[in-house]
C-alpha cells in the first residue's frame, strides 16, 4: 500500500516499519477529531439507564487510570494486552490522546465555545470534500445541536447532538447504581 489512515495502537506498529513516513497526525488539528461515544437518540430516550451505566463505567475507569500506582498499572496493563501493546506503549499512546478524565472536563468542553468553532470547521471541510453526500447542496444540510440548545445547520435534520445530561449526572453523583 502507498498510504494508510490509522490510529493507535496500529500506528505504533506501522511506524516501526522501515521506509514508512508519517505525513500527518491529528496533533496538527487539535479538537477536530474527537474520540466520542455515540449513541442513537432513540436508545437514549428509551433506555436512559443504558447511558447512565456506560457513563458511570467510563468515569470509574478514567478515575482509576488517572491515578498512579499498582491498581492503575494493572488496569492499563489489561487494556494494553487487549490492544496487543506493552504497558509502556499503551501509556505512550495515552500521552498523545487528549482525554476528558473527568465528567467536569467533558461537560465544560461540550458547553464551551471551542467545540462549536471546531465542529463548524469540520462540517465545512466535510461539505467541501463531498463527505456529506453527493446531493448535499449546502454545508447546512445536517444539523448539530449543542448543550445550550443552539443548532448549527438544519434544525429539522439534526444528526449529531452533544448531550451533557449524563456527564452532568456523573459530576454530581446522580447516576443510578446497578441495573434495576
Amino acid at each position: 500500500q502507498k498510504a494508510v489512515v490509522t490510529w493507535n495502537p496500529m500506528l505504533m506498529t506501522i511506524e516501526q516499519t522501515p521506509g514508512v513516513t508519517k505525513l500527518f497526525d491529528s496533533s496538527k488539528i487539535p479538537g477536530e477529531i474527537l474520540d466520542l461515544l455515540v449513541v442513537n437518540t432513540k436508545v437514549l430516550r428509551d433506555e436512559p439507564r443504558f447511558a447512565e451505566a456506560l457513563v458511570g463505567a467510563w468515569y470509574e475507569v478514567m478515575s482509576l487510570m488517572s491515578q498512579r500506582g499498582p491498581a492503575a498499572d494493572n488496569a492499563m496493563a489489561a487494556m494494553a494486552q487487549r490492544s496487543n501493546a506493552s504497558l509502556n506503549e499503551y501509556k505512550a499512546q495515552l500521552r498523545t490522546t487528549a482525554m476528558f478524565w473527568t465528567p467536569e472536563a467533558a461537560g465544560d468542553y461540550a458547553r464551551g465555545p471551542e467545540i462549536k468553532e471546531k465542529m463548524d470547521f469540520v462540517r465545512n471541510f466535510c461539505f467541501k470534500h463531498g463527505l456529506l453526500g453527493e446531493n448535499a447542496r449546502s454545508v447546512d444540510i445536517v444539523g448539530i445541536r449543542y448543550p445550550d440548545g443552539t443548532i448549527q445547520g438544519d434544525s429539522r435534520n439534526v444528526k449529531l447532538r452533544f448531550d451533557t445530561r449524563f456527564v452532568d449526572k456523573a459530576k454530581t453523583g446522580q447516576l443510578r447504581k446497578g441495573g434495576g
